[in-house]
């Protein structure tokens, strides 16, 4: 904000000088039209006549001695033929430009050597229009022009601000930076911004403002066009500077020759013919002007100034050569060093190669490096001595004390005791501390400490003598490479650290996965629980009043088709029912009540039921089971349900026949017993094998299997804590794999029902309570039980029960559980008050297994699944009632 301010305040100030804007008329129209092909010097003298006193300047100089005339010239005519277009330009314009600042003149020529920067103007003039020629511009006197009037900005500042800017000029006289530099650390402004202005204000063509705002600005790649007037002034005022001509306050060469060389064409011989035909017509037209020029001796006296400095130039670029150069070796060591690959090799081979670039590098006789892991407690390193080609790591672990006492101020000496005698990777055994003392003896030793981050990491000790490290930049360049190998090494830990800990990382997120994919299994199967439990409510209470009409009618039945229709109506209905209950078993399965159980009598009843099961079978068992195989720590019945399942399904594979195998054993170390079920059937084929426990998946034939046995199986095993799996070969057979937890503990106490002894009852007809919302079956029931012999009452939930209840005593109650308004744990939990140990019988078709664990605990006797035989419920009323 600062520069812009300062910058806007000097446009004003030139803005504001009284003879700015008075350019000679004259002067603007001979700018306009200097570049017309058909300007001719009869054009001009007709423009000249209109300004006498610019006419009478060009006469003048016409009769200077220069010309050497006996007659004195009168004519304008005469004067501008004899003095030449470029003459003729610079009279009219050069003098004209000086002239406009004639005000302010005397402040700045003191200050200012006018002839020198009139002679660099017509220098950069001059190599202007020579390089628009040998470019092949059809308008070399655009770019004289442009030459000419390039550095107008300057002598604006110097009007402007004299004292100041002489300063500025003085600061850029060593040449080290380019003027237009401490213009903009000074002023705020350049000589280039000053002249745009001057030239915008004056009225000049844009092609001269260009040249006068751009002419600092470098040309790209590739070759000056046509037009582009500022890449080409630049150009020429480097070739005028470079020749010494004139002197307008900027030394700085951006440039050499070898730029000159490469862009332009401008090389040896050509260079120096181009300077000297420069010089000639830069010279011609000072005669002209009155304006001396060095002769050429002149400039060849001031050309062998210039080689003499070259030459002390060279001297010293020799030796910032061979520094360069020794700097390029140490960075591609450093560089080697860098790209050394950290994730293919251990830390401390890593450190062997770096230490062979090293001593590859400053011809090193004998080093070691040593580095400490205060973590883990190790000591690693590299020695290089003479007799080995390549250098050798050694590695020792000690005690934690001893390696996390290391630190700068004492690593050395304890580092040395450490390593008396240490034994190589190659197998051969050193002492170090001898070595190094050795070495400190009779070499040159140095001692490097090695630090990263501030933290204290080991020490390098190397023998200087017979290397290439002989002065204080070589041996700090032996400390960057070392400060190199120690950070390769720490990189090294840092990667393996990293890739130990991605690889945790990707564990974690394995498991986390898994994790996510068991919440997900979990959520979907509580999604088929809530949808299972619902479908069981609607389809349970309309399934036990189609099976309860069937048996009521069967009981007074005696057509034999009839007889076999309703039988098939019960048989379907229970079938119904069972896959039901399984549905519900794998989305809701109970919480397994352990105790330890012996696998032999479980086995024992397995085959038992599977016999009854399938009586018509012929299939041969085998029972292999140690008499010291421990106990199983399971719920007898859940497992039992496993067993069961496996074996009529490995007998129905065989087709009845066959020989199925049960074996036991102790997993060693793991706690776990393993049980194998295996058959001799025709197998399982692959495909098939990948689906075998997914729900609903069956290869029995239609009516055979639901494909919910071995999903509900795998279900009850894994909430065991156990596995299952399968083996099959076709032709060969099925096994399966299940692995359960072994214990000897003790037998886990079944809930208790609370009871207080009942009520004396009078030897009449049993009085019961049918509580249940399903008034179809609720009516199925009372019928049922009224041919019995009993007396019911009926209630349709738990809040007219308790109503009846307080008005009447009942022999027994028999209540669904899921109710309207007030269900049956609420009314079980109110009767543990009102009238304690009441016979119970709960029937329900959705009720979970932590639901009537709750109603046993509040006084219920027996539990039934709807949808249920008649006879069975008779016999569970009959069973309370005898209970109470």
């Amino acid at each position: 904000m600062k520069r812009s301010l300062q910058a806007e305040s000097l446009h004003h100030r030139i803005a504001a000088l009284e003879n700015l804007p008075t350019l000679p008329a004259v002067a603007v129209e001979l700018i306009r039209r200097w570049n017309e092909p058909d300007l001719s010097i009869r054009s001009i003298t007709d423009i000249l006549s209109r300004d006498p006193s610019l006419a009478a300047k060009v006469i003048q100089v016409a009769n200077s001695p220069t010309f050497g005339l006996k007659k004195q010239v009168t004519s304008l005519n005469h004067a501008a033929a004899l003095l030449g277009m470029n003459a003729l330009r610079c009279v009219t314009l050069g003098v004209t430009v000086f002239q406009s600042f004639s005000d302010h003149r005397s402040e700045w020529m003191e200050r200012l050597d006018v002839d020198e920067f009139w002679r660099h103007s017509l220098a950069v003039a001059v190599a202007a229009e020579m390089l628009a020629v040998r470019f092949g511009w059809a308008s070399p006197e655009e770019a004289f022009l442009a030459g000419l009037l390039h550095d107008i900005g300057k002598i604006g500042l110097l009007s402007t601000d004299p004292e100041r800017y002489v300063q500025v000029v003085g600061q850029a006289a060593p040449g080290d930076r380019a003027l237009v530099e401490y213009e903009a650390d000074a002023l705020s402004v350049t000589h280039t911004e000053v002249g745009k202005w001057i030239a915008e204000r004056w009225g000049f063509p844009e092609l001269f403002r260009d040249a006068v705002w751009l002419h600092h600005q470098p040309p790209g790649p590739g070759p000056i066009l046509p037009g582009q007037i500022g890449k080409l002034v630049y150009l020429a005022d480097h070739v005028a500077r470079r020749a010494r001509i004139g002197e307008a306050g900027n030394r700085a060469f951006g440039h050499d020759d070898h730029w000159l060389s490469d862009r332009f064409g401008l090389a040896g011989d050509e260079l120096d013919s181009f300077t000297g035909e420069l010089l000639i017509r830069v010279q011609a037209l000072g005669e002209q002007l009155e304006l001396p020029i060095p002769t050429v001796q002149v400039y060849l006296k001031a050309l062998e100034e210039a080689n003499r400095s070259l030459s002390r130039t060279g001297l010293t670029g020799q030796r910032e050569l061979a520094a360069s150069m020794r700097t390029g070796d140490i960075l591609r060591t450093l560089s080697e060093i860098a790209r050394l690959p950290v994730q293919e090799e251990l830390e401390v081979d890593l450190l062997a190669h770096a230490l062979d670039l090293i001593r590859e590098r400053f011809e090193l006789p004998w080093m070691v490096i040593l580095t400490h892991d205060p973590i883990l407690s190790t000591i690693e390193g590299v020695i290089f001595r003479k007799g080995m080609q390549r250098p050798r790591t050694f590695y020792q672990s000690f005690e934690g004390a001893e390696v996390g006492a290391i630190t700068k101020n004492g690593g050395r000496k304890v580092f040395l005791d450490l390593l008396g005698d240490t034994v190589l990777s190659d197998g051969q055994r050193v002492n170090l501390r001898e070595e190094v003392l050795q070495v400190l003896g009779s070499g040159q030793l140095m001692a490097i400490p090695l630090e990263l981050g501030g933290n204290y990491r080991g020490e390098c000790f190397v023998d200087t003598s017979n290397s290439k490290v002989v002065d204080s930049e070589t041996r700090a360049s032996l400390e960057s490479a070392i400060e190199a190998a120690a950070t390769l090494q720490d990189r090294a830990r840092l990667y393996h650290d990293l890739r130990r800990e991605a690889e945790a990382a990707l564990q974690a997120a394995r498991r986390e996965s898994e994790a996510l994919r068991q919440l997900f299994h979990i959520e979907r199967l509580a999604s088929v629980g809530r949808l299972a439990a619902g479908a069981a409510h609607e389809i349970n209470n309309p399934l036990a009043v189609i099976s309860g009409k069937a048996q009521l009618l069967l009981m007074d039945e005696k057509e034999p088709k009839r007889l076999k229709t309703l039988n098939d109506i019960v048989e379907q209905s229970e079938r119904i029912s069972k896959i039901i209950r399984d549905l519900m078993g794998f989305a809701r399965p109970t919480h397994p009540s352990v105790t330890d159980v012996e696998l032999a009598p479980l086995i024992e009843n397995t085959l038992q039921m599977a016999r009854h099961r399938l009586p018509k079978a012929r299939t041969l068992f085998e029972v292999d089971i140690p008499e010291d195989l421990p106990t199983l720590r399971v719920d007898a019945k859940q497992v039992e349900q496993v067993l069961v399942n496996l074996v009529v399904n490995a007998i129905q594979a065989m087709g009845g026949e066959g020989k199925v195998t049960l074996r036991a054993a102790r997993i060693d170390t793991s706690g776990m017993i393993g049980i194998q079920v295996e058959d001799t059937g025709p197998g399982i084929p692959s495909a098939d094998l990948q689906k075998i426990f997914d729900p609903f998946f069956t290869t029995k034939r239609e009516g055979e299997g639901t494909g919910l046995g071995l999903a509900v199986s795998q279900r009850i095993i894994e909430t065991h804590g156990g596995n299952i799996r399968v083996s099959s070969h076709l032709g060969k057979g099925t096994a399966f794999f299940i692995q359960l937890p072994s214990g000897q503990g003790e037998e886990q106490p079944s809930p208790t029902r609370l009871k207080e002894a009942l009520a004396a009852r009078k030897p009449a007809k049993k009085r019961l309570l049918l509580v249940d919302d399903e008034a179809q079956l609720s009516d199925l029931i009372r019928d049922y039980l009224l041919s019995a012999g009993y007396v019911i009452d009926q209630a349709i939930d738990g809040v007219e029960a308790l109503e009846l209840m307080s008005t009447r005593n009942y022999d027994a109650l028999v209540m669904d559980i899921r109710m309207p308004r007030k269900d049956g744990l609420e009314v079980l939990e109110e009767l543990q008050e009102t009238t304690p140990g009441i016979p119970t019988l709960i029937i329900t078709g959705l009720a979970t297994h932590e639901e009537l664990e709750q109603a046993i605990q509040f006084g219920a006797n027996k539990v039934l699944r709807k949808p249920f035989q008649l006879d069975e419920l008779l016999s569970s009323i009959r069973e309370i009632t005898q209970q109470g």
